[in-house]
């Protein structure tokens, strides 16, 4: 029986319409007219209430649910009968849930999975620290918002951890999720719960889960006897990062798995980050995992590495220079000369001041001894103020001309090395990279050209300015400008969630 909109149940919440249909009831979107504010109802069907416990256990439902207050756990407020109809009324999750998803879409990115897998065992956590093992944690119960946030739902079948989670049946929930222990018919702990969290990532990344027979006994044999399947072509879709992580968490035994949903969202959020250096800032979703194989290393274009080798040699020459003047003795007759070694260096850092000293004229020889003309040396110059501009390789006018061997490397420097070097950087017209990294998806567009869909491999472009493009279906076309330099790697990073418009 369907319920018609604007039905008023208990006298409090008003039916909006139907959200989906389920083995227990159908889950409509209601009104709380009290609250003002929207929830989820769900009607049991009579021949599910009918039957013998279904009713204990739906009640026993809101009693845990109240024990956990966690972003990450779907709340269930209450159970109401009225007038012959038995409803429970929960938090309203505007959105699918993970099977819905998995079908609409297919694999999701292994970014992606990962993070709501790590929300997933956030939400665990929260779980199992209130004393309970969920048992049923399937895609059915993980429901999935335009957020994008996740919460568990299913609480109906969840049991205080010890001895009494054992249930001789053990036959709850599907059988592609139970663990090896639970498909035995044993005790079962939280340790079964990080079992079904590793199959739904499994699933999640490459579009099924590990194990699925052709009845459920036989996928509960496939459980307990057969290893998953981490490599070959079902394991294709699956990042190398991820292999060590998923064979810890689907072992047989529970004591080879993590010891804790806290454990396993720390191993989880270590492998989930790539070991590529160049990309440890980057998003996780943005990395594709081809890039562990092939890492990118910058390299300099031809030119630039010419400019290096000069400036290289020029100063290897300079040094050379430098130090055969530094070691030279100078000649008895050699001429002291108080100016820098170097035009670019103020005098007062180069040498200490010399003191001013006025040299009075020699006397005159008599007109009739002819002897040769005896050179006056020249006085010293006061010392100016530092100054940071280049000086004049010339003498001042007036004086001689003094040109020390340092002068003719510096020249060289200056002359000839610099403008190259500036040459060969203006003519550095090596291809950048652009690296896309996109919350959730989205299709790319350069330039209204299409590169393809997220998670993209790193572009590599002609230095210049770009027009990027993303389009999703949820939300209106967004566009970014990004400038690509040479031998450069440019990361752009885009949250739809966050920065785009939903439509």
């Amino acid at each position: 029986m369907t319920l018609a909109r604007g039905v008023l149940l208990a006298s409090r919440y008003r039916v909006q319409k139907v959200l989906g249909h389920g083995s227990t009831g159908t889950v409509y979107r209601a009104h709380d007219v009290l609250l003002d504010q929207p929830v989820a109802v769900k009607v049991l069907r009579e021949a599910s209430a009918a039957r013998r416990g279904r009713i204990r256990s739906f009640r026993g439902e809101v009693g845990l649910s109240r024990r956990i207050a966690h972003p990450n756990v779907c709340r269930v407020h209450e159970y109401v009968e009225d007038e012959g109809a038995r409803f429970l009324v929960r938090e309203l999750v505007d959105g699918r849930d993970l099977r819905a998803v998995l079908r609409r879409r297919g694999p999701l990115p292994p970014e992606l999975a990962c993070e709501i897998a790590l929300e997933l065992a956030h939400g665990l956590s929260a779980i199992h620290a209130a004393g309970l093992v969920h048992r049923r944690l399937t895609s059915r119960h993980v429901l999935c918002d335009a957020t994008p946030r996740v919460r568990i739902a299913g609480l109906r079948r969840a049991r205080k951890a010890g001895p009494s989670s054992r249930s001789p049946r053990a036959a709850h929930g599907r059988a592609e999720y139970m663990s090896p222990e639970e498909a035995r018919g044993q005790q079962v702990d939280a340790r079964s719960d990080l079992y079904s969290l590793g199959v739904l990532l499994y699933e999640m990344i490459t579009g099924a889960p590990p194990f699925r027979g052709a009845t459920p006994v036989l996928t509960r044999l496939q459980q307990v006897h057969e290893p998953p399947a981490l490599s070959g072509p079902r394991a294709a879709r699956i990042p190398l990062r991820l292999v060590a992580f998923l064979s810890k968490s689907l072992a047989k035994a529970p004591e080879e798995r993590f010891g804790s949903a806290t454990e396993m969202a720390s191993a989880l959020r270590a492998a989930a980050r790539p070991a590529v250096p160049m990309e440890m800032d980057a998003l996780p979703w943005a990395i594709h995992e081809e890039l562990l194989d092939d890492p990118f290393v910058p390299r300099l274009g031809r030119a630039a590495q010419t400019g290096l080798a000069l400036t290289a040699l020029a100063a290897t020459v300079w040094a050379g220079g430098w130090l055969a003047m530094r070691t030279r003795e100078p000649h008895p007759s050699a001429t002291v000369v108080t100016q820098p070694a170097s035009p670019f260096v103020p005098a007062a850092i180069e040498s200490p001041p010399p003191a001013t000293v006025e040299i009075a004229d020699p006397p005159q020889p008599p007109p009739t001894v002819a002897t040769p003309p005896v050179a006056r040396p020249a006085a010293a110059r006061p010392v100016r103020a530092a100054r940071l501009e280049p000086r004049p390789l010339g003498p001042p006018p007036g004086e001689m001309p003094v040109v020390p061997a340092v002068l003719e490397t510096s020249r060289l420097v200056e002359d000839a090395t610099v403008p190259e070097m500036a040459e060969a950087a203006a003519a550095d017209d090596s291809p950048g990279r652009l690296q896309i990294g996109v919350r959730p998806w989205a299709v790319v567009r350069i330039d209204d050209r299409r590169v393809g869909e997220t998670p993209l491999a790193p572009l590599e472009l002609p230095p210049g300015t770009y027009t990027a493009r993303f389009e999703h279906p949820d939300y209106q076309p967004l566009m970014r400008k990004v400038t690509v330099r040479p031998a450069e790697t440019v990361r752009l990073q885009v949250d739809l969630g966050l920065d785009g418009i939903a439509r």
